[in-house]
Protein backbone atom coordinates (compact mmCIF):
# COMPACT_ATOMS: atom_id res chain seq x y z
CA UNK A 1 0.00 0.00 0.00
CA UNK A 2 1.38 3.53 -1.01
CA UNK A 3 0.09 5.32 2.22
CA UNK A 4 1.58 8.54 0.81
CA UNK A 5 -0.06 8.74 -2.31
CA UNK A 6 -3.64 7.72 -0.44
CA UNK A 7 -3.04 10.53 1.75
CA UNK A 8 -2.47 12.83 -0.66
CA UNK A 9 -5.70 11.67 -2.77
CA UNK A 10 -7.88 12.20 0.38
CA UNK A 11 -6.01 16.19 1.00
CA UNK A 12 -7.02 16.51 -1.78
CA UNK A 13 -10.65 15.62 -1.80
CA UNK A 14 -11.02 17.07 1.67
CA UNK A 15 -9.69 20.37 0.72
CA UNK A 16 -12.12 20.81 -1.72
CA UNK A 17 -15.17 18.85 -0.39
CA UNK A 18 -14.25 19.96 3.56
CA UNK A 19 -14.33 15.95 4.53
CA UNK A 20 -13.92 12.32 2.39
CA UNK A 21 -16.70 9.36 2.48
CA UNK A 22 -15.68 6.19 3.35
CA UNK A 23 -16.82 5.47 -0.34
CA UNK A 24 -14.18 7.78 -1.62
CA UNK A 25 -11.64 6.61 0.71
CA UNK A 26 -12.25 3.06 -0.56
CA UNK A 27 -11.90 3.82 -4.20
CA UNK A 28 -8.14 5.16 -3.42
CA UNK A 29 -7.13 2.12 -1.53
CA UNK A 30 -6.63 -0.97 -2.72
CA UNK A 31 -8.77 -4.01 -2.88
CA UNK A 32 -6.05 -6.18 -0.91
CA UNK A 33 -6.02 -3.81 2.38
CA UNK A 34 -5.00 -5.60 5.22
CA UNK A 35 -6.39 -4.93 8.52
CA UNK A 36 -2.81 -3.61 9.89
CA UNK A 37 -3.43 -1.06 6.42
CA UNK A 38 -6.50 0.06 7.47
CA UNK A 39 -5.77 1.10 10.80
CA UNK A 40 -2.82 2.76 9.37
CA UNK A 41 -4.83 4.43 7.13
CA UNK A 42 -7.29 6.11 9.90
CA UNK A 43 -4.57 6.90 12.09
CA UNK A 44 -2.40 8.48 9.37
CA UNK A 45 -5.98 10.48 8.21
CA UNK A 46 -6.55 11.50 12.22
CA UNK A 47 -3.06 12.98 12.21
CA UNK A 48 -3.62 15.07 8.79
CA UNK A 49 -7.16 16.37 10.09
CA UNK A 50 -8.72 14.56 7.74
CA UNK A 51 -12.26 13.94 8.31
CA UNK A 52 -14.11 10.36 7.44
CA UNK A 53 -17.91 11.66 6.20
CA UNK A 54 -21.01 9.39 6.19
CA UNK A 55 -21.27 8.70 2.57
CA UNK A 56 -25.21 9.67 2.93
CA UNK A 57 -24.03 12.88 3.36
Amino acid sequence: MDLQKILQSAREISDRKGTITSDQLSKLCPKELGPDDVHALLKALRDEGIQLADDKT
